[in-house]
């Protein structure tokens, strides 16, 4: 019973695997319905503009990430040089800012109007406390405020992050320690933050500009796709409306002008040779039976005998005579 039922449980979870399987093959067969049906020229158009869209989307895309990753690095290099600019080691002055700043007796020096640097204790606790511009603290800087490193050992990060508030900031996580904080020597980091915002704000006029470009070139694109089946199927409509004209009056011989090297061309070579072989067979067959229908009427004399004579054998009792000889006087 237990395997049984597991065995139906299992089909029953096959199910939709197989339901959705059957709705892709449906897709898949309309689609391929439909790009059947249309002509050979939409089809060229419909295949040369979707190959132009990819790659500028490709492209396009490419250029957005791009310009994503360089403006992201300056926000980087600005943050990293907020920590003792030109080096790693924190001067004394930096520490005792600092502890004065954690203990709300002093104004720090990396104070700015929308952020502020958050001491993060190897424990987990951190400040300014209340402050709405300080850093959220995570757990990937607890490692790094514990490491007890300092100087060019440091350890230190770029992420992600919030503030306090909930503004998206990009931070830049420092270690150094161990230090004495707060009356007891222990080992801690500096987080430093600056708004994404105006990154943000950058990459949303860039990605609206790449859309209003990439739909402009798809655009062209799709244009000349269709503007280059035109010209390119112009000879293979010139060969269809001859072979439609000979098809309707039944009268081969009609040629298309030929230029070119190229497959078309042997293509319209062929056919207008197929034609004239066939309009030199209709004119032989047509002289062929004019002659045997002006044999039928006039028989030659050189015959007729032959003829005569054969039928009286086959025919007992009836004479047949010859017709006189025409005279040389008649007119």
């Amino acid at each position: 019973m237990t395997e049984t039922g597991a065995d139906a449980q299992g089909a029953q979870a096959e199910m939709p695997t197989t339901g959705q399987t059957t709705a892709g093959s449906g897709v898949i067969r309309r689609l391929s319905g439909w790009f059947n049906r249309m002509t050979l020229r939409g089809r060229l158009a419909l295949l040369a503009a979707a190959a132009v869209s990819l790659a500028v989307v490709i492209i396009a895309a490419t250029g957005w990430f791009v310009a994503r990753n360089e403006m992201i690095n300056q926000v980087d290099q600005t943050l990293a040089h907020s920590w003792s600019p030109n080096t790693k080691n924190p001067s004394t002055a930096q520490i005792k800012a600092m502890n004065a700043w954690c203990n709300g007796i002093a104004t720090q020096q990396w104070l700015s109007r929308d952020t502020i640097p958050t001491v993060i204790s190897a424990d987990g606790s951190s400040c300014p406390q209340g402050d709405p511009r300080a850093v959220t603290v995570t757990q990937d800087d607890l490692p790094v405020a514990s490491s007890g490193t300092t100087g060019p050992e440091a350890r230190s990060y770029f992420r992600n992050g919030t503030t306090a508030d909930g503004k998206a900031v990009r931070v830049y996580v420092i270690s150094f320690g161990p230090v004495l904080f707060e009356g007891s020597n222990t080992t801690a980091a500096v987080a430093f933050s600056q708004p994404l915002q105006p990154v943000q704000d950058a990459l949303d006029q860039l990605t609206v500009i790449t859309i209003a470009v990439a739909t402009l070139v798809i655009a062209a694109a799709a244009a000349g796709a269709l503007w280059i089946a035109r010209t390119a199927l112009r000879p293979v409509d010139r060969l269809t409306q001859a072979a439609e004209h000979i098809a309707r009056t039944q009268e081969p011989g009609m040629t298309i002008d030929v230029s070119g090297h190229d497959e078309i061309t042997r293509l319209s070579e062929s056919f207008n040779a197929m034609s004239i072989a066939l309009a030199r067979s209709r004119d032989s067959q047509s002289q062929l039976i004019a002659d045997a229908g002006h044999e039928l009427r006039t028989p030659s004399p050189r015959f007729a005998p032959t003829s005569i004579s054969w039928f009286a054998a086959k025919r007992p009792g009836v004479h047949c005579r010859r017709p006189p000889a025409p005279s040389s006087s008649a007119t």
